[in-house]
């Protein structure tokens, strides 16, 4: 098991070669292994010696960003319009990096943010999730010396997704990131699950002489996972049927599949082991493109933005371009977290509805209930880890349903006893 080093910085929007070069002498004299950076609104972070960089800059110039050491592979890449967050899975963990809407007077901007924006990447099935960055705002007493800046919506995030913070605040050891005319506060933190607080091996705050924010820098013992979480079960996302190209294959298919009824004895078994799986794939199929192409638009349109960026454009026609790409990145996320449904019960659903803080909560909710975190084998020793947990479950399930002897005279004699004789009406429904 080895120690990894994942922190959080704001860098203040920096484009200066010489700023650039402090940061990655930052970066290799603290043998950081992820860094979580706010406030980006170039793409200069991407010639950083022995690291890559996964940029979010987004529609505001108030970006997002991931740097990690080259070699070190990140899954699931997702990204919110506006740039106020990057999301990825590394291992058995998912990273959100965070950048809320700063200041006093853009207190419902903050709270809209994180109760609607932030959904989008608060959805995805983890073991483990790491969230940080600089959420300009408090949530205790301690985080400020001055007025608190408090954010409920936030608040509520850090509740439901079970997170704690990493940093034990003490008034010896307050933890400060920022320091300004009006005083002191904490407004980058890094919040965990519980699993990954308890493989914490330490937490610090370093000075960065690039920017007025101190990096905050998680050290974490890290293990690739014995069992990864499985795809689980796939569910019809019926949004699918609203694509007419869709439906009219499904007609052609259906009418493909009637003509091979006459191949079977009856319409029950035609329906079993023909219908069915053929259904299911052609479903599954539909679904895989529609999620490819939904990647590959918007990946298009995340170009296109970083390519307007680099024009030399007026201020309103660059206003107006940027606000239309971001709409249409709206448009496509709102789709997609029409998916967040698919595991929502009716009763928490409203027609029409945006899936909202609440839903995510309660689909996190209904995961847990469904998740197995402890089975006893049969000599009465309880397993929690998932290896454990697979073995015992392979185990007996081999056993139960592996092949017993059976005594064919008392077999003959159970034939013999059944009543055999069935309904004219249920024979021609069977036909």
């Amino acid at each position: 098991m080895e120690t990894i080093r994942i922190a959080t910085l704001n860098i203040n929007g920096m484009t200066s070669p010489t700023k650039i070069a402090m940061m990655e002498n930052f970066l290799h004299t603290w043998e950081i292994d992820i860094l979580l950076v706010q406030e980006v609104t170039k793409q200069v972070l991407h010639n950083l010696r022995g690291y890559q960089t996964l940029y979010n800059i987004g529609t505001n110039y108030r970006g997002t960003a991931i740097i990690a050491k080259e070699g070190i592979a990140f899954e699931n890449i997702t990204r919110i319009p506006s740039g106020r967050a990057i999301a990825a899975r590394f291992n058995d963990c998912w990273l959100i990096n965070i950048y809320g809407p700063s200041g006093t007077a853009r207190r419902q901007d903050r709270e809209a943010f994180y109760t609607g924006e932030l959904v989008h990447v608060l959805t995805q099935p983890a073991n483990n999730i790491l969230m940080a960055g600089d959420f300009n705002c408090t949530l205790e007493k301690g985080d400020a010396t001055g007025t608190l800046n408090q954010s409920r919506a936030l608040t509520e995030i850090i509740r439901g997704m079970e997170l704690r913070d990493a940093w034990n605040r003490t008034p010896e050891s307050p933890g400060y990131t920022h320091y300004s005319t009006n005083g002191a506060s904490r407004l980058d933190r890094i919040y965990v699950t519980k699993e990954l607080y308890q493989r914490k091996e330490g937490l610090e705050t370093i000075i960065a002489a690039f920017t007025d924010h101190l990096a905050v820098c998680l050290h974490l013992k890290q293990d690739k996972p014995i069992l990864r979480m499985g795809r689980g079960y796939w569910k019809l996302d019926s949004t699918i049927f609203d694509n007419s190209a869709i439906t009219q294959k499904l007609t052609t298919l259906w009418g493909q599949l009637q003509q091979q009824k006459r191949c079977f004895p009856n319409k029950t078994m035609w329906w079993d082991r023909y219908v069915k799986r053929r259904l299911t794939r052609f479903m599954q199929r539909e679904q895989s493109e529609r999620h490819k192409e939904h990647r590959a638009m918007e990946n298009f349109y995340y170009s296109c933005i970083y390519d307007l960026l680099k024009r030399d454009h007026t201020h309103a026609k660059m206003r107006a371009q940027l606000n239309n790409l971001k709409a249409k990145l709206v448009k496509l996320q709102h789709r997609k977290l029409q998916a967040v449904f698919l595991d929502t019960d009716q009763a928490d659903r409203i027609e029409g509805e945006t899936p909202s803080l609440y839903n995510v909560l309660q689909m996190k909710r209904r995961r847990e209930e469904r998740t197995i975190t402890a089975l006893q084998e049969g000599g009465g020793e309880i397993q929690t880890t998932p290896a454990g947990i697979a073995r015992t479950m392979t185990s007996y399930l081999k056993e139960k349903y592996s092949t017993i002897p059976v005594d064919k005279d008392s077999k003959q004699q159970l034939l013999s006893i059944l009543q055999t004789s069935r309904k004219e009406e249920d024979m021609n429904y069977l036909m």
